[in-house]
């Protein structure tokens, strides 16, 4: 799942919701933060807080380095 959401994260190159993500790629919400927390602790995406959404995007510096061929 979570190489869907690397996936998913790259193809579309820029910020979005944890819920855009979510429903593009069939994930319940309980399952998408699981995930969208464990990228973030690998620093693969990083994400901000606007009031209730969460926003998501690839982190370039970290992805690159370790998967440059993705």
């Amino acid at each position: 799942m979570r190489l869907n959401i690397l996936r998913h994260l790259k193809a579309v190159g820029h910020e979005v919701t944890c819920g855009e993500v979510g429903n593009n790629l069939n994930i319940s919400k309980s399952s998408g933060s699981y995930h969208f927390k464990l990228l973030q602790e690998a620093q693969l995406i990083t994400a901000r807080k606007e009031a209730r959404e969460k926003y998501v995007m690839l982190n370039p510096e970290t992805f690159d380095r370790y998967s440059p061929f993705f």
